[in-house]
């Protein structure tokens, strides 16, 4: 999980490394050095306390206008980096972990870690990162409030298709928070005999099908999403597509997932993917920044989940066993 989170740090801090010369006309303004803080605050309520992340850089120039000519990496270490949740106060240490891309920078990835963080529902958040000059970046966010989930079918016999019309859906609800982003994911969670091997394995559920090509739920700030019954048989039948064992398929349950964004990270995303319409036209490239003292990003994440069993029966059209 470190090591996935510090892949995206990677891919942030180059695009907010840029962000110095991306308001003027000129491919290329006059440089000047600025700090880069890059820290989002994950909360799931199924693990409890976590560790937070974070990553300290600085802008650096280049001669041209190749950014990955740079061979030494930006990277700042040794600051004092506090992160505030509800006033209560969580020292991070510096820490280090092997890249998964060694071909620009081939030393070992610097980040820093907090000791597990205690969040609660729209807890408050802060963060200072004092640096070895006496620099001081600072930024403040508060972490979304539980949005809740509400389903146009609970499923309490278990997760099933059976006799429904067709076109028909299945409808999920939640709050809305603002200008928050939302990321919805209905999956199947199953497992696979070989031998005597058994691998869990999961399928990603798309909305419906478009000219037979599968419609998965994007970014929104809409708060609801609607799930084609067609498209979730379909989904069912894609799992052991091409092979005739289907006894070896045991499917475990149906997991409804959404992870919400807070407003700063929502500003962000938004700034470096675009509006959030197929119909407008972006004339500037401006990256969303809520760093004082500097450049980068603090922001929130909140992921919350419901799980689903499974009909024996919704199974069994397939061919498939449930885990009993």
């Amino acid at each position: 999980m470190i090591k996935k989170r510090m892949i995206i740090f990677a891919a942030v801090l180059s695009a907010l490394m840029n962000m110095s010369c991306e308001e003027d006309f000129s491919p290329k303004a006059e440089f000047k050095e600025k700090y880069v803080l890059w820290c989002i605050v994950n909360a799931s309520y199924m693990y409890g306390n976590s560790t937070q992340l974070a990553v300290l850089a600085k802008t650096y120039n280049v001669e041209g206008l190749d950014p990955y000519k740079n061979r030494i990496d930006p990277v700042l270490t040794d600051a004092d980096i506090r992160l505030y949740a509800d006033e209560v106060e969580y020292k991070f240490v510096q820490d280090t972990t092997n890249r998964s891309d060694t071909t620009r920078y081939d030393s070992t990835f610097i980040y820093y870690r907090s000791v597990p963080v205690k969040l609660r529902y729209g807890s408050k958040l802060s963060i200072t990162a004092k640096l070895p000059g006496g620099e001081v970046l600072s930024s403040e966010t508060r972490l979304p409030l539980n949005t809740g989930l509400e389903f146009s079918e609970a499923f309490d016999q278990g997760f099933s298709t059976i006799n429904r019309s067709p076109g028909s859906e299945w409808n999920v609800w939640w709050e809305t928070n603002g200008d928050h982003l939302f990321f919805p994911t209905l999956a199947i969670i199953y497992t696979i005999k070989e031998g005597e091997v058994i691998s869990t394995k999961f399928q990603n559920v798309p909305l419906r099908y478009i000219d037979n090509d599968p419609y998965f739920p994007d970014y929104s700030m809409e708060p609801a999403v609607s799930y084609s019954f067609d498209a979730i048989d379909s989904a069912m039948t894609m799992l052991s597509a091409g092979d005739t064992m289907k006894q070896n398929y045991t499917i475990k349950n149906f997991v409804f997932s959404l992870l919400e964004y807070d407003t700063p990270l929502s500003f962000y995303y938004s700034s470096i993917n675009g509006y959030l319409d197929n119909y407008s036209i972006r004339l500037d490239e401006s990256t969303y920044s809520n760093i004082t003292g500097g450049l980068g990003i603090f922001g929130s994440t909140l992921s919350i989940s419901r799980t689903f069993t499974v009909s024996e029966q919704y199974a069994q059209t397939f061919g498939y066993n449930i885990l009993k």
